[in-house]
């Protein structure tokens, strides 16, 4: 694959440059969201890089014996965060690449500002937003999930199937959801679909009813969610549910985790919510 080609094509000529008179340590920066919205998610992933990690420098390490560090930074799903992430592996650190950040806000910020200029490859394992693929990254800037311009039409096509006419949209105000909603609502009306509303909201509030209440008005069959799981989407399906706005709901893989059933209740969930599964 071309991107991890970038990465290893990096972490080789740095070992090369090292020389063979000693092994050498050979630094990739992590930057996954180890808080934020989708940590527990990211909780996992870290973690298999750290045995990945592990498993290479237990087998010989890279090229002639030096060892592979993984320095790790938290991006937070923030781009402020993720710029002062950026800055720290690459200007103190010194990493020859970076693994991340997770979200595709964080994944913008970062790269724009910290590593297109200082030509340090980055490789996403779940930035999607369909904004990354336009960037003039001078080929340093790479992802293995698929563009969300794939999820949005596949979300399209799962509420068209099910006789839905009508939806409401509501997403989170960064580049991940932001860039989702789009394309779901331009596939759903090419589809025949009408969206009655449809409105950005601010992540972490204690309540979302008042916007729940101006989304509901218009007669949506249901509500097309694009949130994290843990900034908005399970306060915005409680709210829904308690105040009889909506009942039924169609969501992305931000959306995508056992905590919506253990939050929400499975009963309160079966045969009225369709989550898609991440991209891969």
């Amino acid at each position: 694959m071309k991107s991890l080609t970038k990465l290893a094509m990096a972490v080789s000529a740095a070992a090369l440059l090292a020389g063979s008179a000693q092994a050498a340590e050979i630094k990739v920066g992590s930057a996954g969201g180890v808080t934020g919205p989708i940590a527990e998610l990211v909780a996992a992933i870290v973690k298999g890089r750290e045995v990945a990690t592990a498993d290479i420098n237990n087998n010989g390490g890279l090229l002639k014996g030096d060892t592979l560090s993984m320095v790790l930074g938290d991006s937070a799903c923030d781009p402020k965060v993720a710029v002062d992430t950026g800055n720290k592996l690459v200007n103190v650190e010194q990493v020859v690449g970076i693994v991340g950040p997770s979200c595709s806000g964080a994944t913008n910020g970062m790269v724009q500002a910290v590593t297109i200029p200082a030509g340090v490859v980055v490789i996403s394992d779940s930035a999607t937003a369909p904004s990354i693929t336009d960037l003039d990254d001078k080929d340093t800037v790479f992802r293995v999930a698929p563009s969300d311009a794939y999820q949005g039409l596949a979300i399209a096509k799962l509420v068209t199937q099910a006789g839905i006419k009508k939806v409401a949209v509501t997403y989170s105000n960064d580049d991940y959801n932001a860039g989702i909603a789009k394309v779901f609502v331009e596939e759903f009306a090419k589809m025949g679909g009408t969206v009655t509303g449809n409105q950005a909201h601010e992540p972490n509030k204690a309540s979302y009813r008042s916007e729940l209440a101006t989304l509901s008005e218009g007669g949506p069959e249901a509500l097309a969610l694009f949130a994290y799981y843990g900034s908005s989407g399970i306060t915005i399906i409680k709210n829904s549910l308690e105040n009889g706005l909506f009942g039924k709901f169609y969501a992305a893989d931000g959306m995508f985790d056992i905590s919506v059933i253990d939050q929400i209740g499975a009963d309160n969930l079966r045969g009225n919510i369709t989550i898609t599964q991440a991209s891969s």
